[in-house]
């Protein structure tokens, strides 16, 4: 019988992140400019990890529910929308300009921590260290930019903080696990319903659902005419969660291991490859054409035909 309660609460969980997620941010900014931060730091912490919650809060409930699956899920699928769907669209619209500092530093950076990804997918696990090591990369990774002064997410347009923030943001971070939690378990459900392993809803539905906020800022971006700001957005937000996410993943597993399906150490491939086509293409002319865009949209669509139907790369080479 179709689990209408499942997808009910899907639906609801997909307001509940979205709008948790904006009002840790909003009230994080007030809060951060209450206790003097500057806009750098604030954009480096409080709206860079603000916008991952969702991916934070889903990755680590589904870790103590050992569903590797819906962990590993949330975290390629979320970078392989972000990347693949979301950017491919903006730069459809929009021709994206790339500073030279952001394909140099950060774009490399990402293609180099999802080559570790892989390497470490290899022997079919992925264990507490190198967990440890993921969230070692980024504290340094962070601790450059507010060292070079250079911020990664644009600040939400607050001035003044409102005593109300307090209250907002706690709303927003109890809203978010909870939605989480439930997201969780009725992607579950839909899965067995559908008679396909968590894997697939995960990397796809749960990973749709943890992009919201992404999506949201994309769009605003080319709405405010700033398509280039979205570039810099979805490559921090992939970022954070392979090297936060995953870390943080990795600490909290069970007896300090997650075992890795072949479609799960195969993924990290795919994900390498997308990876890796962006940063070309950001290092052609310094910006992602249309026809650019469309090939990474196709490239994204592939990815999960892949997962759906169960091929295999090794049978495709």
């Amino acid at each position: 019988m179709l689990p209408v309660a499942d997808l009910a609460i899907i639906t609801a969980c997909f307001f509940g992140l979205y709008y948790g997620t904006k009002w840790i941010v909003t009230a994080g900014v007030g809060i951060a400019r209450k206790l003097g931060l500057s806009d750098m730091v604030t954009g480096l912490t409080v709206v860079a990890v603000g916008t991952s919650t969702p991916e934070f809060a889903v990755a680590v409930s589904a870790v103590f529910r050992e569903e590797t699956e819906i962990t590993m899920g949330t975290v390629v699928g979320s970078n392989i929308i972000n990347m693949g769907y979301i950017l491919g669209a903006v730069a459809f619209l929009a021709a994206v300009p790339v500073a030279r500092r952001l394909a140099m530093r950060d774009g490399v950076m990402l293609v180099a921590t999802t080559v570790l990804l892989a390497i470490f997918f290899i022997d079919g696990r992925f264990l507490w260290w190198e967990g440890a090591i993921f969230l070692a990369i980024l504290f340094g990774y962070v601790t450059t930019l507010v060292a070079s002064q250079n911020i990664v997410r644009p600040v939400p347009p607050i001035t003044e903080f409102q005593w109300g923030d307090w209250p907002w943001f706690l709303i927003g971070s109890i809203l978010v696990v909870a939605s989480s939690n439930l997201f969780v378990g009725s992607a579950i459900n839909v899965a067995e319903f559908l008679n396909v392993n968590t894997w697939v809803i995960g990397v796809t539905l749960v990973a749709l659902g943890t992009s919201l906020p992404e999506i949201f800022a994309s769009r605003v971006a080319v709405g405010s005419g700033r398509p280039e700001i979205s570039a810099g957005n979805l490559i921090g937000s992939n970022l954070f969660n392979l090297l936060g996410v995953m870390g943080l993943a990795g600490i909290f597993a069970p007896n300090g291991e997650m075992a890795l399906d072949y479609y799960i150490v195969e993924s990290s491939w795919t994900l390498l490859i997308l990876m890796s086509v962006v940063l070309w293409v950001m290092f052609t002319d310094w910006k992602i054409t249309r026809r650019e865009g469309i090939v990474l949209f196709l490239l994204a669509m592939a990815s999960w035909v892949l997962n759906f139907s169960d091929l295999s790369l090794t049978n495709l080479f």
